[in-house]
């Protein structure tokens, strides 16, 4: 159950969202942050923040953020085992490079907003080992995965953007830790994305500057019914998906033996009881919602293409 989202990545409680028909993803109640940065329309309204000063800085066009925490908060009811133990996984592949959500930032544009292009990214394993054989860690981009969106700008929050399309790989691009059956890209799309953020107004490269926030979305579910997951710690030790896999019971074929269903692992911790559906696809598909909170560091040197 090494990642469910991706992007996560997320998720959502039962009676917290709109009407299930509804393709637009929301989250009727007060944002977990003082900023609203999900520009909830009934949370309570800041006058100083209306008349606060501008943003100390902007970050540099071309620079490149990595998420460093990526805390789901809720999963389509499900217990909070579920997303407890969705975060003790993802933190620490996020820690080890196989996780990697980037956004490089484009600069504000003529009609004054944020332009932005997410990226995911995989362990870059060109990278070898230092002087001690410990593998040195760092992310390639995987340009496959960009997706462009513009967030709007109110001092040094910017957002909600809506409709973002997050892919979210997880490995190096020829071990992956997740097994989209049927697929031989192994991605798992989090769309209809709502997502703000703000930054700490500091442009210095160091650990005080970052973007921090929050994210609801929809996971298929077609594809988590479907989706199959590597829990080695190393993506390296996840034998890599074979088309001509089978298994006995037909569950994760065309992945490997490392492989093994993740919806057996969710049920498992939501005390074996399935999750709900209560979000839609852009094709209006049932999904289960997703509701997150991220925090993003520059990255010293933009990453390099992954190899394919």
């Amino acid at each position: 159950m090494r990642l469910l989202l991706p992007l996560l990545v997320a998720l959502t409680a039962s009676g917290c969202f709109t009407d299930p028909e509804s393709t637009q993803n929301v989250f009727p109640k007060k944002s977990l942050s003082d900023a609203n940065l999900l520009g909830d329309p009934d949370a309570v309204k800041d006058d100083d923040a209306l008349a606060a000063d501008p943003c100390a800085c902007y970050p540099a066009t071309g620079t490149w953020y990595r998420f460093t925490t990526l805390s789901v908060k809720e999963l389509a009811a499900a217990m909070p085992l579920v997303a407890e133990s969705l975060n003790q996984l993802w933190q620490k592949d996020v820690n080890t490079f196989e996780l990697n959500i980037l956004f490089q930032i484009k600069g504000i544009q003529a009609d004054g907003q944020m332009a932005l292009e997410a990226y995911s990214g995989g362990r870059d394993p060109r990278l070898g080992n230092d002087e001690l054989g410990e593998p040195i860690l760092g992310t390639c981009v995987i340009e496959s995965t960009k997706f462009e969106f513009a967030l709007p700008v109110s001092t040094c929050v910017y957002g909600p953007a809506e409709k973002v399309k997050l892919d979210v790989y997880a490995g190096t691009t020829t071990n992956p830790k997740n097994c989209v059956v049927g697929e031989s890209f192994h991605v798992l799309p989090v769309t209809e994305v709502r997502l703000g953020t703000a930054h700490s107004g500091i442009c210095d490269g160091t650990a005080d500057d970052y973007l921090e926030g929050e994210l609801v979305g929809s996971l298929s579910e077609t594809l988590l019914r479907g989706l199959c997951t590597c829990t080695k710690d190393s993506s390296l030790d996840c034998v890599s998906p074979d088309a001509a896999h089978t298994t006995p019971s037909g569950v994760c074929k065309g992945c490997s033996k490392s492989f093994s269903p993740l919806y057996d692992l969710l049920l498992l911790l939501n005390d074996g009881n399935d999750i709900t559906y209560d979000c839609k696809t852009a094709d209006g598909e049932s999904a289960a919602c997703i509701k997150a909170t991220f925090k993003a560091q520059p990255m010293a040197e933009s990453p390099s293409p992954c190899p394919l």
